[in-house]
């Protein structure tokens, strides 16, 4: 099913909530209504990769009463990832246990999840991973109908080339796509909705005009209405662009020319670390985490690593804020490059609630979703939004 079948009333309207779904979810269905919620029911979603974030991801969509969710990751249980997934127990003290480790992640995960919410179907492949389904995977038939069995995609910890591949796939079958990562203490979300009918400003504006009649009877009546009723006249279309758009290049080599900009560069000439984040998915060179004390640092890689970024930092101050790059930005593209390829469990927590909110959003109408680039300075506490433009 394709978004816009999902997101048309008609088609959530055939399968009604029963009393015991409409009791279990009373407190979500009067934050965002009934139609969002049997919306949110017929939602079959594919996550790749049950990583910190992905453990995150999973308990807000399972919590939330999705029909069906497929988890895709045939990696086994490593000592470091009892540090972030806390489905990764077993026994009745349900506490960590370092034999689960060499075992196969799903098989670990599955009772912890399912727990959760007995009524949402998960679903595990631990034979395949994402790669499989990749290998020329817009031209192969049988991948495109595995994917096409879903109506959302979320990718996490995924490399650029592959996350480049799969928005091929899904924006081929006009699925909404999610990819993510987590780099210590920063990370990022991207959307691609491809084209999206806005309701949230419509909503709001209504709602503001008759705030003065409201009454006591409206408000315990509030949670019976349907919510947003999916009307193109009343909404703001959104248009996304794939990921391709963040690998995109202009005439001087700079990744950061296609994006709407807030603040690349504070006031104070202090470089956000989106641009470190772009300038790793542009370019996402392979550097093994450095805070893992059984790694060996090859300083001679790090300082090679290091110069590469610095060259692509300099093109982007050319173009954006002419001078010299600071001590400052030194220091922190090290903290940055120090933190590549770790999950740490609080920032896993606030990007993986975020999109899973987003998603919400999404189906909801409540609320605009992400447009389309979201980053989290954890060193700032900072989380600013770019949207992709398209290149003039």
């Amino acid at each position: 099913m394709s978004l816009d079948q999902l997101l048309n009333p008609q088609s959530s309207s055939n399968e009604k909530l029963s009393n015991d779904e409409i009791e279990l979810y009373d407190r979500q269905i009067r934050l965002w209504g009934m139609e969002a919620q049997q919306r949110i029911r017929c939602t079959k979603i594919l996550l790749i990769n049950l990583s910190g974030i992905g453990t995150e991801i999973v308990k807000n969509l399972v919590l939330s009463g999705i029909n069906e969710l497929y988890l895709l990751d045939n990696n086994d249980v490593k000592e470091e990832d009892l540090a972030t997934q806390f489905f990764l127990t077993e026994g009745e003290d349900d506490l960590f246990r370092l034999d689960i480790i060499g075992r196969k992640k799903l098989d670990v995960a599955l009772p912890q999840i399912q727990e959760l919410n007995p009524r949402v179907k998960i679903k595990i492949n631990t034979r395949k991973s994402i790669y499989d389904f990749l290998d020329d995977g817009v031209r192969n038939l049988d991948n495109k109908d595995f994917f096409r069995q879903f109506n959302l995609v979320i990718s996490t910890q995924l490399d650029s080339i592959s996350n480049l591949k799969l928005n091929k796939i899904t924006r081929s079958l006009n699925l909404p796509f999610y990819a993510t990562s987590c780099h210590g203490l920063f990370g990022y979300f991207f959307s691609d909705l491809i084209m999206y009918d806005d309701l949230s400003n419509a909503d709001n504006s209504h709602n503001n005009h008759k705030s003065n009649k409201s009454n006591k009877s409206n408000k315990s009546n509030k949670s019976n209405k349907s919510d947003n009723t999916h009307n193109s006249n009343n909404s703001n279309k959104l248009i996304y662009y794939p990921f391709h758009s963040l690998l995109s290049m202009n005439c001087n080599n700079s990744p950061f020319k296609n994006l709407r900009k807030r603040q690349l560069i504070t006031k104070k000439k202090r470089i956000l670390i989106s641009v470190f984040i772009l300038t790793l998915i542009n370019y996402d060179f392979k550097y093994p985490s450095i805070n893992k004390n059984e790694i060996k640092i090859n300083e001679e890689l790090f300082d090679e690593e290091l110069g590469k970024m610095f060259g692509k930092l300099e093109l982007f101050f050319e173009d954006e804020n002419p001078g010299q790059i600071q001590e400052e930005t030194r220091e922190l593209l090290k903290v940055f490059l120090n933190n590549i390829n770790c999950e740490f469990s609080p920032i896993c927590a606030i990007l993986g609630g975020s999109l899973a909110q987003d998603i919400i959003n999404m189906l909801s109408f409540k609320n605009s979703p992400v447009n389309n680039f979201l980053v989290l300075d954890g060193l700032s506490s900072e989380m600013p939004i770019y949207q992709i433009i398209k290149k003039k």
